[in-house]
């Protein structure tokens, strides 16, 4: 066997992961609209029109929808979770051709419950193929404004599923009695007949309103709102909310606090809503043009408040403000009250120390002032722009760290797990979200007796713990020039 001349064989050991791509662009709401799926917000709406053709558009009982608008003309992603209690489908009896003695072959019923759904009709007509035990289908809704037309459908249970299986509007209720049916007794009667019986449900919708458990199954958002549709409590839906948030710990619930022309009322009202970094409060009101009418008419801040907070994070990064010059906010015209004048800073400023961020026009811009979560205490996690920073890195080294789960703990996995991480933690100092980090975890020791964080009975038990102290770049909130007259002139610092 010939020996192989001397050389040097490099190896890479690749001992990063990547992060995984974060969502960034959806914001979780609830309320009521004209019709949809209830309590199901398996849907993105990403525009306008798709949310009309789901949901159904403005309505003059509830600012829901026109706030969606608002976001979805804005670039913002929504998760809709439609509200409505006891609510009941649509459904109508299709009749066989015997006239002397009719049966119901078959019961639709609309995809989802509410009144809206009566206005769905069905047509049934000559088949297509001209096959006996044929027919064809159209299922119209809203006057034609929507239609499905299904051809050549044969009665049956199972075929009516499948023909049905793509409808947007209406699916099987259920069979009728079939036996003793054969032939032509098996063919509808070829008519145009409506959908009965849709009803919205109960009026009482309070408890439902703050309910956000619908929301349990979707990580892809850190916004949640019920956008003024509140119970008639609002206390008890802020406190809904924020205890919802706090539970998972990787969303924040937005909270609107109707404004006012006196300072004092809105802070006295913010007095009795919770004080956690698990909500945020806005207040000031919007006045913008109808979509419909093109009148002046005044809304909550809060859907341009998410709005910029879900751009903010997708033009730029998680860790940054969403309010201030820099963020100005489109598609308004003025706040509903201005708290924005110099006239008015004392005002603002004890709003923004009761942690309610305000929409304010300054200088001309309409922007938000205050970055602040409803946290009582004056720590960094009184920002909004810091908490989002801690939901980010969780996001981001959650996934990254549960890799390691049952790997043999030993040394060499500390060494590991701190080289994966690194790379990401480098990327938060140059991003400018923290001047400095320290990943105390043990990776430097060569034995179980060099431990300082761990100890080597949790190492034996399987538990490895890390320290990650942060400095975190907070956002500028008060900038001090002074200007200082001497006899040579003036000089400024």
């Amino acid at each position: 066997m010939s020996t192989p001349a001397p050389r040097v064989q490099h190896t890479l050991v690749d001992r990063t992961q990547t992060t995984p791509d974060l969502v960034s662009g959806i914001a979780f709401v609830q309320g009521i609209t004209k019709r949809g799926p209830i309590n199901d917000p398996k849907h993105l709406i990403y525009s306008w029109d798709h949310f009309v053709t789901l949901f159904g558009g403005l309505i003059s009982t509830s600012d829901f929808p026109l706030h969606c608008k608002e976001m979805l003309d804005r670039g913002v992603i929504l998760r809709v979770n439609s509200i409505k209690v006891n609510a009941v489908n649509a459904s109508v009896d299709i009749q066989n051709s015997d006239s002397i003695a009719p049966s119901t072959l078959f019961t639709l019923e609309s995809k989802y419950p509410g009144e809206d759904y009566n206005n769905l009709s069905i047509t049934t007509s000559e088949p297509t193929d001209s096959e006996l035990g044929d027919f064809n289908m159209e299922i119209s809704f809203n006057n034609g404004e929507y239609v499905e037309t299904y051809e050549n459908v044969t009665v049956g249970e199972d075929e009516i599923i499948t023909t049905l299986a793509n409808s947007k509007w209406v699916q099987l209720q259920s069979m009728g009695d079939l036996s003793g049916l054969s032939g032509s007794d098996l063919i509808p009667a070829f008519s145009e007949t409506a959908f009965t019986s849709g009803d919205d449900g109960d009026a009482e919708l309070d408890t439902a309103l703050a309910d956000f458990s619908a929301f349990d199954e979707y990580e892809d958002s850190i916004f949640l709102s019920n956008i003024c549709d509140y119970p008639a409590d609002a206390v008890v839906l802020a406190t809904a909310g924020e205890a919802y948030a706090a539970s998972r710990k990787d969303l924040r619930y937005y909270h609107s606090i109707p404004t006012s022309e006196d300072s004092n009322t809105i802070i006295t009202a913010r007095k009795d809503l919770p004080y956690s970094r698990w909500i945020s409060y806005t207040s000031g009101g919007w006045v913008i043009s109808h979509p419909e009418t093109g009148e002046q008419v005044a809304i909550s801040e809060v859907s341009h408040f998410i709005a910029n907070g879900v751009q903010t994070i997708n033009l730029e990064d998680w860790w940054l403000s969403f309010s201030g010059p820099q963020k100005t906010v489109p598609g308004v015209l003025k706040p509903e009250v201005n708290f924005g004048g110099k006239a008015k800073f004392q005002e603002l400023d004890m709003l923004n120390r009761a942690n309610v961020n305000m929409a304010i026009n300054r200088y001309g811009s309409n922007i938000f002032w205050g970055n602040f979560s409803g946290q009582r205490e004056n720590t960094h996690t009184k920002f909004i722009s810091t908490n989002n920073l801690i939901i980010y890195m969780n996001k981001s080294l959650g996934p990254v760290l549960e890799e390691y789960i049952e790997q043999p703990l030993d040394i060499p996995l500390f060494r590991t797990i701190y080289h994966s991480v690194t790379p990401f933690l480098d990327s938060l100092v140059t991003g400018r979200a923290i001047f400095t980090y320290d990943w105390l975890g043990d990776q430097d020791v060569t034995n179980l007796d060099e431990l300082k964080v761990n100890t080597a009975v949790d190492i034996q038990n399987g538990i490895y713990k890390v320290r990650l102290p942060i400095t975190r770049i907070n956002p500028l909130q008060k900038f001090n020039l002074v200007i200082e007259l001497s006899p040579a002139g003036v000089t400024i610092e």
